[in-house]
């Protein structure tokens, strides 16, 4: 089986590390794969975590209708482009979208998939409630890497958070809690930040008078060592196509405590985390946490139960399958 993956997204994203490892896995698994980029291709290939990158990385703009329809499949990922001139089966990967209105223009993008494969359970109903029936889920897998390191012991907390530009990933609602923990329980804390790319006035980060760490882009090898290195990983984002980043902290031994969201609302449960509606819940839940070794290793415990569940063999076995189905 031929396939091409088209990846549309010009910034290096935890969306398009899964497109990289299911890319990957899929030759791996017997199924020949092109990976068509929008551009800063030499970026991709800089990125990649291996030196060996077993696919083929192209252009995007360098491929024409007749070029398309060489491949058996031609997968369309997320707010891809339309793909109203290729005749050979299409596949729309839904992962990343941040609404449900985002969500259903997309699946209507072209209207003539012949499958759609989501990471969640809340993307797959939005499929078939608009109509649908072909769909499946394939939840991203974990990298091996992400293990738990020794972090220094006897030093103020280290709170870790995902910054995002976007009001869906709701940042100042991490700025809120950390204020709130300062000054009305007297905590004061480390802010671990970790941003896909340069954050656009820096002074929004400044505004928390407390000591913070930002990291920007960084390589996938020193990601555990970020997470480990955090007491409590605090998850903002009112909306996630899955979520990897609370189940990557999981995986480092962190506890959790997110914000409710339809794609985290897949697989966190009151056992594995906490849940927090603001920031008054959320700086009650970080004391707790820092307070109670009993609380805190239950969710160390059972978020690192939960986060093995999910591996890349499992991912790439089911979407090869579905691939194959068609």
């Amino acid at each position: 089986m031929n396939v091409l993956i088209l990846c549309p997204h010009v910034r290096i994203s935890g969306g398009v590390k899964v497109i990289f490892r299911l890319a990957e896995g899929l030759m791996k698994n017997g199924i020949k794969v092109c990976l068509a980029v929008t551009k800063y291709k030499h970026k991709y290939l800089l990125w990649y975590p291996h030196a060996q990158i077993p696919f083929n990385i192209v252009d995007i703009h360098e491929l024409s209708a007749k070029d398309f329809n060489k491949y058996d499949c031609v997968i369309n990922y997320g707010d891809g482009p339309p793909l109203t001139q290729v005749t050979t089966k299409k596949v729309l990967f839904l992962q990343g979208l941040a609404s449900k209105n985002k969500a259903a223009e997309s699946i209507n993008l072209g209207n003539n998939y012949n499958m759609i494969i989501a990471t969640s359970k809340w993307l797959h109903d939005v499929a078939v409630k608009i109509g649908h029936d072909n769909v499946h889920i394939v939840p991203p897998g974990i990298d091996r890497i992400f293990k738990p390191i020794s972090r220094e012991e006897n030093r103020i907390p280290v709170i870790g958070a995902l910054f995002h530009d976007s009001p869906e990933k709701q940042f100042n609602l991490f700025l809120n809690t950390i204020h709130r923990l300062f000054i009305r329980h007297n905590l004061v804390t480390h802010s671990m930040v970790l941003s896909a790319r340069p954050i656009k006035g820096i002074q929004i980060l400044d505004t928390l008078v407390l000591p913070y760490s930002l990291i920007v882009n960084p390589h996938q090898s020193i990601l555990p060592t970020m997470y480990s290195a955090c007491d409590v990983w605090l998850s903002t984002s009112k909306n996630e196509g899955f979520g990897l980043p609370p189940l990557e902290a999981m995986a480092c031994n962190v506890p959790v405590i997110w914000y409710p969201n339809l794609g985290l609302h897949s697989y966190t449960t009151e056992k594995n985390c906490i849940i927090a509606r603001n920031p008054q819940e959320a700086s009650t839940a970080v004391t707790a946490i820092l307070s109670d070794p009993t609380l805190k290793n239950k969710l160390i415990e059972n978020g690192t139960e939960l986060a093995a569940k999910f591996t890349w063999e499992n991912s790439v076995t089911l979407f090869a399958a579905c691939l194959r189905s068609l």
